[in-house]
């Protein structure tokens, strides 16, 4: 059992694991095709921006711009699962905003800092110096701060209402057995009553009277201070005849 079950949670690991860096962004992204579309050219734009002036190299600098567009299309998915609410619109709002200033700045000093247009130079200075370290930080902190507390909202509301479909599973539960018990209640008392019907129905059976025989006509009559059931039996008893018998009785 131990070894199943280790087995059935590494399986839902991978599961949850698959489902978030694969068929995840894949769902998101052919669920809202016509955003992933446009917003493919900022991909671009974010990745070049973070290579250009040599501060980001190219194996962290397509990361982060591929993190972007997956963070904003994911939380984009996640906003329309969240229940709406003061604390889910900040976040919301803060991520909306900051990733649609972080595309147009990323867009637009990444295009003035070209040779071809050589606004911004090869070698920025102090100025230019500190507006592209802001340029390139602030957004990837305001980005994955809004995003986390996002799905942190979503992930409470998501335990929440399970929190909640358990305890009325469990009401559920146990008015079932409430109703369970009650029913048994009320069979073992049908039994009862079945059971005594039962035994009465017997007691009556064996305390049955037999029918009364009719009173006996036959007088016991005494001779000599002997007392026989009737005059035929003295006859017999004594050897006589039946009006011996009577004569002796009335003597």
């Amino acid at each position: 059992m131990a070894v199943m079950a280790a087995e059935r949670n590494k399986w839902q690991v991978a599961k949850r694991a698959f489902s978030y860096i694969i068929s995840g962004p894949i769902a998101t992204a052919w669920e809202m095709a016509p955003q992933t579309a446009i917003t493919s050219a900022s991909v671009y734009l974010v990745a070049m921006f973070g290579m250009s002036h040599h501060i980001l190299p190219w194996w962290i600098a397509v990361p982060m711009a591929l993190g972007f567009e997956w963070t904003w299309l994911r939380s984009i998915r996640t906003a329309g699962l969240v229940r709406k609410g003061a604390d889910a619109d900040l976040w919301i709002n803060l991520l909306t905003w900051t990733a649609l200033i972080t595309v147009v700045a990323y867009g637009i000093l990444y295009i003035i800092g070209l040779p071809s247009i050589g606004i911004i130079p090869e070698a920025p200075g102090k100025g230019w110096g500190i507006a592209l370290a802001l340029a390139k930080v602030i957004p990837i902190a305001l980005m994955g701060f809004a995003a986390a507390n996002l799905h942190r909202i979503h992930k409470q509301q998501v335990m929440a209402d399970r929190e909640k479909e358990q305890k009325e599973t469990h009401a559920r539960l146990i008015e079932l057995q409430a109703q369970r018990d009650t029913i048994e209640m009320e069979r073992q008392r049908k039994l009862m009553e079945l059971d005594v019907w039962r035994q009465g129905l017997e007691v009556k059976r064996a305390m049955r009277v037999k029918p009364a025989q009719p009173p006996s006509r036959k007088k016991p009559v005494v001779i000599d201070g002997i007392e026989y059931e009737s005059r035929a039996a003295a006859a017999q008893a004594l050897g006589i005849s039946p009006q011996a018998v009577s004569k002796r009785v009335k003597r």
